[in-house]
């Protein structure tokens, strides 16, 4: 079966989730505003490091931060920059733990409203159960794939503001050396690439899991079903180590999934590590001011979060596409309704 892209499985997701319309742009624009927060307290490293003392060679920003500091007398520019800088972290803190209210207030209420939605349309649908679906599929649905569905709407807009906060730091970085940006780059895209071949696994584990997520439902709902016949033929061994296979199956999908999900972040942390110690070399190859560098490092640093997010929110999608797909499938079979009494009287 061939994956679908992710932008089709977004739009999927979107689709399926029918978030109130405030949610997306509220989230996306809240994770922006973060972000030019924390770059442009990271860029103020730049006229910091100069006031203390460092050698300020001539660049593109320089007549910039001396028109802007000038009213500020030269003994107190430091703890003014120091107290920009502290004021745009403390505001990028706040932003941020309004975004997170926001995003689990709308995961929540995606939630809800998608378990109702699927429970209404079993008890309402024309489709007899017995025949077409197992009953434990149909809980599996509603108790676990539901959630699913509202943890990847998030995912959907932690990828959108991460490819934000990106698209914004590499604008700061190109400001402060194009050269040195280009070789980022590319370092970002080799291990990239690299993060992609490693966990190239992870739509067919986390299909895997769904399945033996269905497995392990239907063993329980069979086995509570039928205690006294499992007493009568003194069937208990059997059926706790039937139920214990499945359940370690689980397990071990599990855990593989997860690996698959941390997989990004030791090797976007060596790439990174590699990547700083050839960029330091080639700004010394390039004249590229202390002050210069350090900022753009810092900016560097603080972009191995949003790149390794944006990668594990690539993979947690692939992980839970098959959880997406059931509730799609179950949305779509149970569309049509259970015929309701006409207006002729029953004889």
């Amino acid at each position: 079966m061939v994956r679908p892209p992710l932008t089709a499985r977004m739009r999927r997701i979107f689709r399926l989730a029918d978030a109130p319309p405030w949610a997306g742009p509220a989230i996306v624009a809240l994770g922006l505003v973060a972000a030019v927060l924390e770059g442009a307290g990271l860029f103020l490293f730049i006229p910091l490091i100069e006031s203390l003392g460092a050698m300020a060679e001539p660049n593109r920003w320089k007549p910039l931060f001396d028109y802007l500091l000038s009213p500020i007398p030269e003994h107190y520019r430091t703890a003014i920059l120091v107290a920009m800088v502290c004021a745009s972290i403390v505001l990028k803190i706040a932003v941020n733990l309004v975004n997170t209210w926001v995003t689990r207030y709308v995961d929540g209420l995606v939630a809800h409203q998608l378990r109702c939605r699927v429970f209404d349309q079993t008890i309402s649908s024309c489709i007899d159960y017995r025949v077409e679906s197992k009953r434990a599929d149909i809980v599996t649905t509603i108790a676990n794939n539901t959630w699913k569905l509202s943890q990847g709407l998030s995912l959907c807009y932690r990828l959108i503001i991460c490819a934000c906060t990106f698209v914004v730091f590499i604008a700061l970085m190109l400001a402060i050396s194009m050269s040195l940006t280009l070789l980022s780059l590319l370092f970002i895209a080799l291990a990239a690439l690299a993060i992609r071949f490693a966990t190239r696994r992870a739509a067919a584990t986390g299909k895997a899991v769904v399945e033996e997520n269905k497995q392990f439902g239907l063993r329980m709902w069979e086995s509570i079903n039928s205690l006294q016949l499992i007493r009568a033929f003194a069937r208990e061994g059997y059926e706790s180590q039937r139920l214990r296979q499945v359940s370690d199956r689980v397990r071990q999908r599990l855990l593989r999934l997860d690996m698959l999900w941390a997989a990004p972040g030791p090797v976007s942390e060596m790439s990174i590590a590699l990547m700083i110690g050839v960029l330091i070399l080639a700004a010394e190859r390039t004249g590229t001011s202390i002050a210069a560098l350090a900022a753009f490092l810092s900016l560097l640093y603080r972009l191995q979060g949003p790149v390794r997010e944006l990668l594990q929110s690539k993979i947690a999608l692939d992980g839970i596409g098959a959880a997406i797909d059931d509730v799609d499938n179950f949305l779509r079979a149970t569309d049509t309704p259970f015929l309701s009494s006409g207006n002729l009287p029953a004889r």
